[in-house]
């Protein structure tokens, strides 16, 4: 239980660093990302912050690139 916690901890204090190395920071709603939006592509040189729940609708393809922080 520690380890997974320690990880867990690891990989937020990684979010927060990596937010302030010059990466954007992207607010998403979930009127983001609708089913008009066609593919989306969520790339490592940005920091998703969701805001609430966000759907995907279908047809909508959301592809996230290894090392994207969220």
């Amino acid at each position: 239980m520690k380890k997974y916690l320690f990880l867990l901890l690891l990989i937020v204090s990684a979010g927060f660093v990596s937010a302030q190395s010059g990466r954007s920071e992207i607010v998403i709603k979930d009127a983001d990302i609708t089913a008009t939006s066609g593919t989306v592509n969520w790339t490592k040189d940005n920091v998703y912050v969701l805001d609430g729940y966000v759907y995907v609708e279908a047809p909508t393809v959301l592809n996230i690139e290894a090392g994207t922080v969220i």
